[in-house]
């Protein structure tokens, strides 16, 4: 009998080894192809879900784009996660409002700040909120892997708190 190896492949944005997959990746952000199917698995769950679960699609998309952002990434995908962050962890914004700011903000015709990405950017990952045996569950570990990139962003919050003052001042001061 012959033993059946499996080709591991590690997402160069947040460091998560899956088993490698023949899929494209996305090819705007910092991923691996496996790291990308398992997201968009888990925004597609979301998306299909009611309530709770489904009030962190937003914050989701966020983290999982300020976890993977990098060279060649465009910088308007990285400040608008990092604000989705902001927005969220620091002034309780929804979902839906922080999709609403995103909307506001690109109708600006802005030049976006090229931010560098830091060494670590979160050690929470997309496959610990697969993980997730319910949406109560699920909610809370969103919320852990938001913190948790936006934590690692720090040396950013300042830019970031000031283009939101600037642009979007009644969500900047909640």
């Amino acid at each position: 009998m012959r033993e059946v190896g499996t080709d591991w492949a590690t997402c160069p944005g947040c460091g998560l080894q899956l088993p490698s997959v023949n899929w494209a990746s996305d090819g705007r952000l910092q991923n691996s192809p496996e790291c990308w199917q398992l997201y968009t698995e888990l925004v597609g769950a979301t998306m299909s879900q009611a309530g709770r679960a489904a009030a962190v699609q937003q914050l989701s998309i966020d983290a999982y784009g300020a976890q993977h952002a990098g060279p060649g990434v465009a910088p308007i995908t990285t400040v608008f996660s990092l604000l989705g962050l902001f927005l969220a962890i620091e002034r309780g914004v929804p979902g839906y409002e922080v999709r609403d700011a995103h909307q506001r903000l690109a109708a600006l015709d802005l030049r976006w700040p090229e931010l560098t990405r830091p060494a670590r950017t979160g050690e929470v990952t997309v496959f610990d909120v697969a993980l997730a045996d319910n949406p109560d569950e699920h909610v809370r570990l969103a919320h852990e892997w938001a913190r948790s990139v936006w934590q690692d962003w720090e040396y950013c919050h300042p830019a970031i708190v000031e283009l939101t003052e600037r642009h979007l001042p009644d969500l900047a001061r909640r």
